[in-house]
Formats: structure tokens, C-alpha cells, sequence
């Protein structure tokens, strides 16, 4: 196999690492200067609804939607409207960030501000005789951080302690080591990409560590099969390490992208029709997907370059003690005949 007309990403494996590095680092500053986007699921939450008494129509609805979007909005920054039930649009639900309870009396207030002025924002828009109520503020506690993350790392150490074990049996202890570092690469680069994009944590985006998680060890799982099979007497001598490795990004890089951008596009898809949660849960999941392809094919290709040449080297000496005997049994046979 030529190793021509290639991109040599194993030799700059020292560029492709600044990568993770740089967005670390900036992680840790975002992270020390904004602190973290925590979700509404770890923050205090005011909430109340605003209820129509009859169904409105569609156009109706989003007008309705627009103007207290912009009712909420001159008061609060960080607030979120959602529909209430399916199909019948006759309320919303307003949630807005109320860390320390200091805004209380401001929720007060606008909630008599929707009650007064929602309709007569909307204008001739609203042709349905509408009234407008709001129901009494509720609070929804922030949950345990802390015990999310606990439970979570415990999940995904129990996953790699099975997959070192497996590796380790089926491979080898540096088949092991290599996809336990590529996982680790993974959680710490994921979570500083998050911290850096201002993705919020929220109770759904563990989801995209074990999608990350899972893709990793199955192209890792392909790729060893795959560089493992070269690893022959016969075709040896014909494969380079490196070339083997490049064998496999080649063989499988394509698929790859190609199975990422479907899903990428079909959750793409899913938050055109869903509400903030779902829409950072699905980003989460789509940062996991890339996260997963960059560190397996940049990371851990490049670290199988290295550790498997302990694997070609020992062939390689097999091969010359069978050389070796071959060439003494063949002398042994000549000596014979001649006697």
C-alpha cells in the first residue's frame, strides 16, 4: 500500500493537540470569570401561567407568544416561554431565573403588566374575545449538581472498566490504556467545549457523554480489529506501521462523517420543533459526535501509531527466527543428501 498523497496526521500530532489544549485553557478562564451556564434544572426558578380563556388560533397564538416575549423581556434577561398541553393554545408558561428571590416583586408586577396590556399590545390581531390570567407564582428548587455528576462519572467508570478488561483480553494492556486516555481526552475536551460555547448543563446533557462515550469504543473497537488483522507474518513485510494506521482513517473516515452529519441533521431537525431543553440537549449530543470523531481519529490513531510498533516489532523478530529455521532445516536436509 503507498503512503503517498496523504495526510500525514500522525507526524502532526503536536498541532492537532494544541486544539484541545487551547480550548481548555480558555474553558478554565471562562470558567473562572463567567463560572458555569448551569440549566434551570440547578438554578432557583419563578414560574407562573398565562392563561387564555378561550383557544385561540394559530395566528392569534404566536402574536400572543411575540408580545409577551416582549413584555418579559423588558424586565428580565434570562427567562423562558413555553407552550402549555398539545394542540390547545389557550396558555403559556412563563420561567424566569430567580437565583436569590430578588426578583419577586418584579414578577409581581408583571404579571398585573400581562393581565392589563397583553391584549391591547396585540391590536386588531386578536379577534377572539380573550381574557387574560396569570396563576399564582410557584418555585421550582434547583436539584443537586453535584449528585448528577457523582452518579454520572460512576456510570461511565463502571463502562470503561469493563471495556479496559475487554481490550485488555481481546488486545492487549496498551489497548487498554489507550481507549481509558482517549475517554478521559473526550469528558475533558466536551465539557470545555460546552463551557466555552455557553451550553448549559441541565439534567439531559449527561446524555451526550455517554453518546460520546459509546461511538468512541465502537471506532475504536473497528480500528483495532482492523490494525490487529496486519499484524501477520505474511502481509509484514508488504505494511508499515503507520501505513496500516492510515489504512484504517482511510477505510473508515468517510463512513463516519457521513453517519455523523445524518444525525447531525436529524437532531438538527428535532430542535426546529422543540423548546430550549431540547434544543441544548440536542447540542450536547451533536458536540458529543464531533467531540468523540476528532479525538478517536487525532488522538488515538496517532497514540496506536506509536504503542503497536511493540506489537510489529515482535513480529517482526518472529519472522526472522522462522527465517532462521527455515534456513538451518533446509542446510540440515542439504548436509544429508551430500552424505
Amino acid at each position: 500500500m503507498k503512503s503517498n498523497n496523504r495526510a500525514d496526521f500522525i507526524g502532526k500530532f503536536k498541532f492537532w493537540m494544541l486544539i484541545p489544549i487551547v480550548i481548555m485553557v480558555v474553558a478554565i478562564v471562562f470558567g473562572f470569570v463567567f463560572g458555569l451556564n448551569y440549566d434551570y434544572d440547578f438554578r432557583n426558578v419563578s414560574t407562573f401561567d398565562v392563561k387564555f380563556n378561550t383557544t385561540v388560533t394559530q395566528d392569534e397564538y404566536k402574536e400572543l407568544t411575540t408580545q409577551l416575549k416582549g413584555l418579559v423581556k423588558t424586565e428580565f434577561s434570562d427567562y423562558r416561554i413555553e407552550k402549555i398541553g398539545e394542540g390547545a393554545q389557550n396558555g403559556l408558561l412563563v420561567k424566569i431565573a430567580n437565583d436569590n428571590g430578588d426578583y419577586d416583586t418584579a414578577i409581581d408586577e408583571l404579571k398585573t403588566t400581562i393581565e392589563s396590556s397583553l391584549i391591547v399590545n396585540c391590536g386588531d390581531k386578536i379577534t377572539s374575545p380573550i381574557t387574560i390570567t396569570t396563576t399564582e407564582t410557584t418555585t421550582i428548587l434547583p436539584k443537586n449538581a453535584s449528585s448528577l455528576i457523582g452518579f454520572s462519572a460512576l456510570a461511565i467508570a463502571c463502562i470503561m472498566l469493563f471495556v479496559f478488561i475487554y481490550y485488555a483480553i481481546r488486545y492487549n494492556m496498551i489497548a487498554s490504556l489507550s481507549i481509558v486516555l482517549t475517554t478521559l481526552l473526550e469528558i475533558a475536551m466536551l465539557v470545555s467545549v460546552m463551557i466555552v460555547a455557553r451550553v448549559p448543563f441541565n439534567c439531559y446533557f449527561v446524555i451526550s457523554f455517554f453518546v460520546m462515550t459509546l461511538c468512541s469504543i465502537l471506532i475504536s473497537t473497528y480500528i483495532n480489529n482492523y490494525i490487529r488483522s496486519n499484524l501477520n507474518v505474511e502481509k509484514y513485510s508488504k505494511y508499515s506501521n503507520a501505513d496500516r494506521v492510515y489504512d484504517a482513517f482511510r477505510r473508515t473516515i468517510k463512513p463516519i462523517i457521513i453517519f455523523v452529519a445524518l444525525v447531525s441533521l436529524s437532531l438538527f431537525a428535532i430542535m426546529f420543533f422543540g423548546d430550549l431543553t431540547l434544543i441544548y440537549t440536542m447540542i450536547s449530543i451533536i458536540l458529543g459526535l464531533i467531540v468523540a470523531m476528532f479525538v478517536v481519529y487525532f488522538f488515538e490513531f496517532s497514540v496506536w501509531s506509536f504503542w503497536y510498533k511493540k506489537d510489529k516489532d515482535a513480529t517482526l523478530r518472529r519472522k526472522i527466527e522462522n527465517d532462521k529455521k527455515k534456513a538451518n532445516q533446509a542446510n540440515k536436509t542439504d548436509d544429508k543428501i551430500v552424505v
